[in-house]
């Protein structure tokens, strides 16, 4: 598996208990945990996600400076 794929699926098994919490109403304690746990953990992972892209995309623009310039 990739690691780009590894990290988007952990950024959305992470916010799951998130966007459940705005469905559901959660008892106190969970929605401690979740605000304890989960957002940070999410928020992690999708900044992972992000710098994954960003790097993807400045690996692309080199890869075609490279073939446009002709080395």
């Amino acid at each position: 598996m990739k690691k780009g794929t590894k990290n988007s699926m952990l950024a959305i098994i992470t916010s799951l208990p998130i966007i459940l919490g705005f469905i559901i109403s959660f008892p106190l304690a969970v929605s401690i945990v979740i605000l304890t746990v989960f957002i940070p953990l999410s928020a992690y992972y999708i900044g992972l996600v992000l710098m994954a892209r960003a790097k993807t995309k400045k690996d692309e623009k080199e890869r075609t400076k490279v073939t446009f310039t002709g080395y």
